[in-house]
């Protein structure tokens, strides 16, 4: 099987992982664990398990989460 990396510069996400090119398509690697994934939106959530970086903030009551979906689950509760 024929592997080409290639390495993932992005400057927000630093050099936490990198993509394997595979003759199936592309995986992504994380650099600090064995995770790995198909899908490079699932890798870039998976790295803030590493950085500790929670970007969606609640404006309300200030709790930040790490994804977009549970700071949405979580507003549910300043409805009540």
């Amino acid at each position: 099987m024929q592997k080409h990396v290639l390495r993932h510069t992005d400057s927000n996400q630093g050099n936490f992982y990198k993509a394997v090119k595979l003759d199936t398509g592309v995986a992504y690697t994380c650099l600090m664990c064995s995770y790995y994934t198909p899908h490079k939106g699932s890798m870039k959530t998976h790295v803030l398990t590493h950085t500790g970086e929670r970007p969606f903030l609640c404006k309300v009551c200030g709790k930040a989460f790490k994804q977009k979906a549970h700071l949405k689950a979580h507003l549910l509760i300043h409805l009540k």
